[in-house]
C-alpha cells in the first residue's frame, strides 16, 4: 500500500500526506430557501430550466453546504459524459469541482472506489485543458493528481505526468513541487534512499511542504528500521508543531502529534506482542484525528501478522 492513506481536505491546501482538493467547496444556491446542490449543477445542462438562470444569477449571494447522495453524484457524472456540450464554458469547471468535492468526502470516509472516480475525473479535466488557469497548473492540483495516481498504483502514469506537466507549473514553485512529488513517487516504490536524497533538496518555506516532508521522513525512517533517527525526528517534529500554534490550525496540529505519538509507540512494541499491539490499535480506533491514519494502521497490522511470515 505504501502511503495509500491520504485524506482529502476541502480547503485547497495540502495537509502533510493529505490531498488538498484544489477547488471550491460545494455550494447550493437559491433565491430563497435551499435548492439542492445536485439540482443546481444539473440545471446548467438544461437551458430551458428556470433554475439555471436563477442559480447563475445568485451563485455568489447565497451559499451553504450540500450533501450529495451517490445517486446525485452518478446522475451528475452521466450528465457530464453525455451532455457537457450544453454547458457554458464558465460553468463546466464549477460542475466538475462539485463532483470532485463529493469524491473527496467519500474518500475521507474510506470509500476507496472514489479514488478511481476522482482520478478519472481529473484526467477528463486534463484532456479538456480545464485544469489550467491562465495556462498554468496549480502546484496543489499537480500534487493531488499525482497522489491519486500513486494510491491507485499508477506509478508509471504518475512519473510521466510529473515529467510532462511540470512545464505548466509556475516557475517560482516548479522545482520544489517536482522534487517533493518525485520523493513521494519513490516512497511508493520503496526506494527510500532516493526519498532521503530528494527531501534534502526540498525548500521548506511553505509550512505544508514542511509538514509533508517531515511526515514522509518519519515513515521512511520507520520503514528502514532507523529507530534512533526516528526518535530524534519525532522529538524535533513535535517541537516544530508546538512552536507554530499560531500558524497551524489546532485540528492539524493534533493530527500530526497523534501520528508522532503512535509511530513512536509502535516502534517500541515487538512483533507479535499482540496484547500491546491490540491496545495500540484500540487507542487508534478511539482517536479522531490522525495524520496518515491508514499507514499507521497498516504498520500495526503488519506487526500482528509477523507470525505468519
Amino acid at each position: 500500500q505504501a502511503l495509500g492513506f491520504f485524506n482529502y481536505s476541502g480547503n485547497g491546501l495540502p495537509i502533510g500526506f493529505k490531498i488538498a482538493l484544489h477547488g471550491r467547496r460545494i455550494v447550493n444556491e437559491a433565491v430563497s430557501g435551499n435548492v439542492p446542490g445536485h439540482i443546481h449543477c444539473l440545471s446548467f445542462f438544461d437551458r430551458s430550466n428556470p433554475l439555471a438562470r436563477v442559480c447563475r444569477t445568485h451563485r455568489r449571494k447565497q451559499a451553504a453546504h450540500v450533501n450529495f447522495t451517490e445517486e446525485h453524484y452518478f446522475a451528475l457524472k452521466e450528465k457530464l459524459q453525455t451532455s457537457a456540450h450544453l454547458l457554458a464554458p464558465e460553468h463546466i469547471k464549477e460542475v466538475y469541482d462539485s463532483a470532485l468535492n463529493y469524491c473527496a468526502r467519500k474518500i475521507n470516509q474510506g470509500k476507496d472506489p472514489f479514488l478511481r472516480e476522482s482520478f478519472e475525473m481529473y484526467k477528463e479535466l486534463l484532456s479538456k485543458e480545464l485544469l489550467f488557469v491562465q495556462g498554468q497548473l496549480s502546484q496543489w492540483t499537480f500534487k493531488n493528481v499525482i497522489v491519486l495516481a500513486l494510491r491507485l498504483g499508477e506509478y508509471s502514469w504518475a512519473e510521466d505526468f510529473i515529467q510532462s506537466m511540470q512545464i505548466h507549473l509556475n516557475e517560482k514553485y516548479r522545482q520544489n513541487a517536482v522534487t517533493y512529488n518525485l520523493a513521494t513517487l519513490h516512497f511508493y516504490r520503496k526506494d527510500y534512499a532516493a526519498v532521503l536524497s530528494l527531501l534534502q533538496e526540498v525548500e521548506y518555506d511553505d509550512v505544508s511542504y514542511n509538514l509533508g516532508a517531515k511526515t514522509m521522513l518519519l515513515a521512511t525512517y520507520y520503514e528502514q528500521g532507523e529507530d534512533s533517527a526516528l526518535q530524534n525526528l519525532g522529538d524535533s517534529f513535535r517541537a516544530f508543531i508546538n512552536r507554530r500554534k499560531n500558524t497551524i490550525p489546532e485540528s492539524r496540529r493534533r493530527s500530526y502529534l497523534n501520528l508522532i505519538r503512535f509511530t513512536l509507540k509502535l516502534v517500541n512494541i515487538p512483533d507479535l506482542d499482540l496484547p500491546n499491539l491490540q491496545r495500540l490499535e484500540d487507542e487508534i480506533d478511539h482517536t479522531r484525528e490522525i495524520a496518515s491514519e491508514q499507514w499507521i494502521r497498516a504498520k500495526v497490522r503488519d506487526k500482528m501478522r509477523s507470525k505468519v511470515s
